[in-house]
């Protein structure tokens, strides 16, 4: 029983680990702020495993320059999908003010449109995102 409680707890907060190179880990902690009781919660275009494929991708495409820059350790950010499906209100919790960031706001605006959340009485509605990458080799 404790162990399929650890499962569902996994499943429901999404987090998923990826060692993309040396220098270059994802973990990909997308786990809502809002309960899923509230409604239907946004999606990102084919699922959760589509978006974890689509950051790996975007970040393997920029870890040259992730490389080169220098950057290094934990980037939380979050962000809210909003009611027409857009990213929007982008906030970087840590690393701020470095190239991690420059990234991060470059792959986000590059986002294509999630399906956004709807509430229990079916009207569309706002849902804020956490997600954590980890630059350089930290662990």
């Amino acid at each position: 029983m404790k162990y399929l409680f650890l499962v569902i707890v996994v499943i429901y907060c999404g987090d998923t680990f990826a060692q993309l190179s040396d220098s270059l880990v994802c973990r990909c902690m997308t786990s809502s702020l809002e309960r899923s009781e509230d409604g239907i919660p946004a999606e990102f275009p084919g699922g959760s495993i589509k978006y974890r494929k689509w950051i790996e991708k975007n970040l393997v495409e920029s870890e040259d320059e992730i490389n080169a820059s220098g950057v290094n350790g934990k980037c939380e950010f979050s962000f809210v999908i909003d009611t027409s499906g857009k990213v929007s209100n982008l906030k970087i919790c840590t690393l701020s003010n470095t190239y991690a960031e420059v990234i991060i706001r470059r792959i986000y605006a590059l986002s294509p449109n999630w399906k956004p959340a709807v509430s229990v009485t079916k009207e569309k509605k706002e849902q804020r995102f956490c997600q954590t990458i980890v630059f350089g080799n930290n662990n």
